[in-house]
């Protein structure tokens, strides 16, 4: 008798159906141009207005996105932009991107966001701008952030990548800071396959993303360029993609904060895992972390059990790219050591959840 093959559970995987396969058909039948023209527009509004800011931009990822906010706000060589210490490598480098050069602060214990007194250690003259990101989901102590960069006129960017959907204290996440951005790669809570959004209330700023997205020129179909740009544009193929995943946002975002749930109540109070605190009336969970003793031998335990894992990022300090940065980074070299994303996929059930959490307590039991 042939023995049963228990399914193997992703560590994350896109989430899309029929609605978004009909959609595009239904978009590719009617002869259209596939770039960006009136399905990218469209996008561009729902995105605005979820964000509740007055413009949006869409591009063809959050690196790109970034680049954009930097090379917006006049980043330039011998320009400092601080960012957090623990972030996806994209953060940083889309500094050194746009000229300037990335000063790494430590997190706070409690979110894992940009930790404001060590923010204010490290502003110097060619501080030029400070980026917070909001890893997970979660924001942290933002109202201290925006009151030291107001205090100091320094632009505040967001890198809401992980975390749209989310909110604090009543108002969307990305829509804080001078220029906010999100990402739409297949593990995000909407998927474009790739794509980003850059999301402002300054029309200054919003005007000069749009130049620099095409070519240098505000109006397109034109060829006068008084401004240095590049072709970074968007597609309409993706709009009408993201255009249905925006329709059901909300029960997407519902689905993921009752996956955290469900994870929180079976790991919680389990010895040796840790879980960080966080406000499920607010935020959207991105990944679903745990900080275990052992990681890496959890990972591979788990992996035996067929089940899919993700380490954390490292520490930035610690990676090879830049490991001429100097300095002391308690939070975010634990953080970084042993934090492990467990699957969190939207299609994730209760049972995959429950086996999930009964493999992690018993590779527990024998550590």
């Amino acid at each position: 008798m042939q023995k049963e093959v228990t399914p193997f559970i992703p560590q994350t995987a896109p989430s899309y159906g029929h609605k978004e396969r009909e959609a595009i058909d239904l978009y590719l039948q009617s002869n259209a141009w596939l770039t960006e023209f009136e399905k990218t527009i469209a996008f561009e509004q729902e995105i605005a207005k979820r964000a509740t800011t007055t413009y949006a931009s869409v591009v063809p990822n959050g690196t790109i996105a970034l680049f954009l906010a930097f090379t917006a706000l006049g980043i330039k060589k011998g320009d400092e932009v601080i960012v957090p210490n623990l972030t996806m490598i994209a953060t940083p480098n889309a500094v050194q991107l746009a000229g300037g050069t990335p000063v790494f602060a430590d997190v706070d214990s409690e979110s894992l966001c940009l930790n404001p007194d060590e923010v204010a250690r490290l502003i110097t003259p060619r501080t030029k701008a400070v980026c917070h990101v909001s890893l997970g989901g979660r924001v942290g102590r933002m109202e201290s952030l925006m009151e030291l960069c107001r205090e100091k006129g320094i632009p505040l960017v967001e890198d809401a990548a992980q975390a749209f959907g989310s909110s604090h204290r009543g108002k969307p996440v990305g829509s804080f800071g001078d220029i906010g951005i999100y990402s739409f790669t297949p593990h995000k809570i909407i998927t474009t396959g790739q794509g980003g959004a850059l999301v402002t209330n300054r029309e200054d700023l919003y005007q000069a993303i749009e130049r620099l997205k095409d070519f240098g020129r505000l109006q397109g179909g034109g060829d006068h360029h008084d401004h240095l740009g590049w072709n970074f544009k968007f597609t309409d193929l993706q709009a009408v993609l993201g255009l249905v995943q925006l329709e059901n946002l909300d029960e997407r975002i519902d689905k993921k904060r009752e996956i955290f749930a469900h994870y929180q109540s079976q790991l919680t109070d389990v010895p040796g895992v840790t879980m960080l605190h966080t406000n499920l009336e607010e935020t959207t969970p991105w990944f679903i972390e745990v900080f275990v003793e052992k990681p890496l031998a959890l990972a591979s335990f788990l992996k035996e059990q067929g089940i899919g894992t993700r380490p954390m990022y490292p520490a930035i300090h610690t990676q090879p790219i830049y490991a001429h940065i100097q300095g002391e980074f308690p939070v975010s070299t634990h953080a970084g050591a042993h934090g492990l994303w467990l699957p969190s996929s939207l299609s994730l059930t209760p049972s995959e959840i429950t086996r999930i959490c009964n493999a992690v307590k018993e590779f527990l039991r024998f550590v």
